[in-house]
Parts: C-alpha cells; structure tokens; sequence
C-alpha cells in the first residue's frame, strides 16, 4: 500500500488519536491514507496474539493478514459504542483458530494416508514372494 504524502499521514494519525471513529469511517470509505494508519497501528499486537496461539511465524504472519483482511470486509458492521480494540481482536482469535483447525485437519489427512500408503505397501508383494508362492503351489498340484 503506498502511502501518498507524509503530511496527510500525520494528519490522520492524529485525528485518528481524536476520533477513532473518524478513522473507522474513512476506512470504510475505502481511504487508504487510513487503512495504512490503522493497519500500522495494530499489527504488531495482532501478529502477537496470533503467535501466541498458534506457535509459528509463518502462520502468525498469516493470520495478521487474514485478520486485516476480514476486519475491513466487516468494518461496516463495527458498533461505535464497543472497543475497537477488542472487536479486532476477536477477528484475530477467530482468525487463529480456523487456522489451527485447518492444521490439525491436515495432520488427520496426513496421518491417514500414511497409514493407507503403509497398508497398501504391505499389501503388496515382492516379486521373489510371488515366484516362491507359485513354486509352492505348483509342488501341490504336481504331487
């Protein structure tokens, strides 16, 4: 996101001190003088929270993302009279634990086709069991 001038940047920031609402509005209004401003403002304690949860960098990372993302798509939703701090922070845990429940769906998928790959290799035989098979069988019939 370029930002377009330092000036208009520090004039934001400092309304946004005044009137987070302000700031929410002229997000929603697709502002992205504010959007820069609000994103700077709280990813760092996103990215945080979303570590905490989830243990890894690359999905913390992620996540912060997802959670910016998804927070402007619902912005018009946000009640002024509630912290904004909070909603965005419950966008973030929501965020974090579709995330682990996507890894721990993957794990699942991962531990069961290990185990169908190591069934079906064992199902398998090596061509020297075959021919000692057939060896075996043909000995019956011929006796």
């Amino acid at each position: 996101m370029k930002i377009s001038s330092a000036g208009r940047v520090n004039r934001i920031g400092r309304m946004n001190a005044a009137y987070p609402s302000w700031l929410v509005s002229e997000c929603i209004a697709g502002n992205e003088d504010a959007i820069a401003i609000l994103v700077r403002q709280y990813e760092g304690s996103i990215f945080r929270l979303a570590l905490s949860i989830v243990g890894d960098t690359a999905e913390a990372n992620e996540i912060t993302q997802d959670t910016f993302i998804a927070a402007l798509r619902a912005l018009p939703a946000y009640e002024e009279q509630k912290s904004f701090k909070a909603w965005l922070f419950t966008i973030a845990v929501n965020q974090s634990r579709s995330h682990l429940r996507k890894r721990k769906a993957l794990e699942r998928l991962k531990a069961s086709l290990t185990t169908l790959f190591r069934v079906e290799f064992q199902k398998q035989t090596l061509p020297e069991e075959t021919v000692i098979q057939n060896e075996k069988e043909g000995a019956l019939w011929n006796s």
